[in-house]
């Protein structure tokens, strides 16, 4: 599923990877996980040196190693 500034790739029973691209290109990308708890991923990242950004109640952002950002979100939930 597409939308503008989005392409919404499925990965069977929930999973998904979301690009998000806006002008001139490539924004972020963001995966589903399981058993998604933002507190509880927001802690983890830390702790692994990432410093997580909140996005209202449910979304986390970081950079991963290359300098792009990423958004965590929970299996299921595109529209986030």
């Amino acid at each position: 599923t597409d939308s503008p500034g989005a392409s919404f790739l499925g990965l069977g029973e929930g999973n998904f990877l979301t690009l998000f691209r806006d002008d001139p290109g490539f924004t972020h990308y963001c995966i589903g996980i399981e058993d998604y708890e933002v507190d509880r991923v927001t802690t983890e990242l830390t702790r692994r040196g990432l410093n997580p950004r909140r996005g209202g109640a449910t979304r986390v952002y970081f950079n991963d190693p290359d300098g792009f950002e990423v958004q965590l979100s929970a299996v299921g939930r595109l529209e986030d």
